[in-house]
């Protein structure tokens, strides 16, 4: 009997210690997946937000959106967590969406999940990371798919100002992956800002930009 109950006590503190990993661990894959490759852009006319999609050949590429980079060519990049900056140059916009490339010569080491685009659902989760307000950190708020458009979609992840160009995600197969790029506030009636409900240009959309000749 005494056996039993020692052994029960074992395997329940076992179970303990590999719930708290779990744990621990999903904590430390946001961060890496979602946080780390969250940038901050600063321009002479303000600052905004990218994503750190791609590394090759000593450079990191930048998604964000068009309007945070709109007629400027130099732009100041904050890496996370080192909290180090270069100097960045716009390499390609969108003509058909808010949308754009920045390369920067400095190899990061944390890059957002990019999986082949599949339609998104309404209640997926989200998880919105940008720099917003121009903090020096990234800002994070969660919600979920409120609605799906032709290129973009709907989110009550909270987007405000600053957090252009910044990614929004859900988590698939375990991963956390990027499911769309913030662009905009949602406004009502035309004038009125609806601050907790945002709105991102979706995968499907980010592919065919990326595909596109420069």
């Amino acid at each position: 009997m005494i056996r039993l109950i020692i052994w029960t006590i074992v395997l329940l503190i076992a179970v303990g210690c590999a719930t708290c990993g779990e744990k621990d661990m999903s904590i430390q894959d946001k961060y890496e997946q979602m946080y780390y490759p969250t940038v901050r852009i600063e321009t002479e006319k303000g600052s905004g937000s990218g994503v750190v999609i791609d590394v090759y050949g000593g450079y990191s590429v930048i998604l964000t959106a068009r309007h945070v980079i709109e007629d400027v060519k130099k732009v100041r990049i904050r890496f996370y967590p080192s909290e180090t900056e270069y100097v960045g140059e716009v390499t390609k916009v969108s003509k058909d969406h808010d949308l754009a490339i920045v390369m920067v010569q400095h190899k990061h080491d944390y890059t957002a999940n990019l999986v082949k685009p599949k339609e998104l659902l309404i209640f997926e989760e989200t998880y919105k990371v940008g720099a917003a307000l121009g903090n020096d950190k990234p800002l994070v708020t969660t919600g979920v798919v409120s609605e799906v458009w032709d290129d973009s979609f709907v989110t009550s992840s909270p987007i405000i100002w600053g957090d252009s160009g910044g990614g929004v995600y859900t988590k698939r197969d375990g991963e956390f992956i990027l499911i769309g790029i913030s662009t905009q506030i949602s406004i009502a009636m035309g004038r009125f800002p609806v601050y907790h409900i945002g709105i991102a240009v979706d995968m499907f959309a980010v592919e065919e930009f990326l595909n596109a000749e420069p």
